[in-house]
């Protein structure tokens, strides 16, 4: 149009190509494509050829470095998969292994006893493990008396498996022995085994009862002193404490040094120094001996008296003491001394001439700060050697 000065908007190659595109008045024809170049491009290069196709298949010498963020992630990714497996497995072995401080035991049972009387004790066990504690054994044991090396005994009970949260309360009944103030320790072991294993695992507590009084009562009627080289006479009453008969009981007596063995009303049935007993009721039993105490003059010589049961393979021997005395006699100088001369010397033995005359002297000393008053001295003179006319 004539006077139009509107500028004519110029076609974009690109609108051109999309107009033709969706023209249907348009036909397409297929152009030809450009080849697409090969891989093996030669590249101009002064090497020989076998030298250059080493350079180009060789591998570097070395690997380009890691970055330290990927090395901290790797770290980080492998403690995270460690972690989770060692999870796993802990929480599927805790379900099968047992913890013993998760089995509950306690002993219920008094304290005090007296000897020779029945003591009840109930031992309480409850499971809190998920496993059952199989084949379960309940061992109680406890010494026969309060000797270091005290011969145990041993009572051994078997129970039902015990599973989880389950109560299990078992009685004994004992009768200790022992002196007055002595103390017995009574352990309970609990033995069981866990499914899988083949090994016996225990469980262990232990409960203290205090012998309050002996089931017998031994009283020494002795004196506290003695001459030297004269008659002792030593008696003991044995009587029973308890309403239960003791039997196969022994009394022993330990003699000191320089002590000699004279009679006794009862003779012993051992060593001059042991008696025993069938039974032993609330009617004292009475033993008495004498002796001579030979001893420096102001020593103090002890007997120690021994009364309890009989050990059942050597009736000689005390497996049980119910009761332990010590007496203690103190030897003193006499009051009256006498020395007794034969043709004035004091050897204890003297030759003489037959038909000759002997010279006998009596000499006395009192050793008391007072007098002594009617005082007798005897001389015994024996002998076929001896002529009295």
């Amino acid at each position: 149009m004539k006077g139009d000065i509107t500028p004519k908007r110029k076609t974009d190659h690109i609108e051109e190509l999309d107009r033709e595109l969706y023209d249907p008045a348009k036909e397409h024809e297929q152009r030809p494509r450009r080849k697409i170049h090969g891989r093996d491009i030669e590249l101009e290069h002064d090497f020989p050829d076998d030298e250059y196709e080493t350079l180009v298949r060789a591998r570097p010498k070395y690997a380009l470095p890691t970055s330290l963020f990927k090395k901290i992630f790797f770290v980080v990714l492998t403690f995270f998969i460690i972690t989770i497996f060692v999870a796993g497995i802990s929480l599927y072995g805790g379900k099968q292994k047992v913890s013993e401080d998760l089995i509950a035991m306690e002993i219920l049972g008094q304290p005090f006893v007296d000897g020779g009387e029945e003591l009840e004790l109930q031992i309480r066990i409850q499971n809190f493990n998920e496993q059952d504690l199989q084949l379960p054994d309940l061992v109680l044991s406890y010494p026969k008396d309060s000797a270091p090396d005290a011969e145990r005994v041993f009572l051994r009970r078997s129970l039902d498996d015990i599973g989880y949260q389950k109560r299990v309360t078992e009685t004994f009944d004992l009768t200790l022995f022992g002196q007055e103030g002595d103390t017995r320790t009574i352990d309970a072991t609990l033995e069981y085994r866990i499914d899988g294993s083949s090994s016996i695992f225990v469980k262990e507590i232990s409960h203290d009862v205090i012998i309050r009084s002996t089931p017998t009562a031994v009283l020494i009627d002795a004196p506290d002193t003695v001459v030297r080289n004269q008659e002792v006479t030593f008696g003991m009453h044995v009587s029973s404490n308890s309403n239960v008969p003791i039997n196969n009981t022994a009394l022993k007596v330990t003699y000191p040094r320089g002590f000699e063995f004279l009679r006794s009303n009862v003779p012993p049935d051992f060593n001059d120094n042991t008696w025993y007993f069938n039974n032993i009721d609330k009617d004292a039993e009475y033993i008495e001996f004498t002796g001579r105490l030979a001893a420096l003059e102001g020593q103090g010589q002890s007997f120690t008296v021994s009364f309890g049961k009989q050990n059942q393979f050597n009736k000689n021997q005390i497996e049980t003491v119910f009761n332990s005395i010590v007496h203690t006699i103190e030897v003193q100088k006499s009051f009256l001394t006498t020395q007794l001369l034969v043709n004035n010397t004091l050897n204890p033995t003297s030759t003489v001439r037959g038909g000759s005359s002997v010279d006998v002297t009596v000499r006395y000393e009192n050793t008391l700060a007072t007098a002594l008053d009617n005082a007798v001295i005897r001389v015994h003179l024996d002998g076929e050697l001896y002529n009295r006319n």
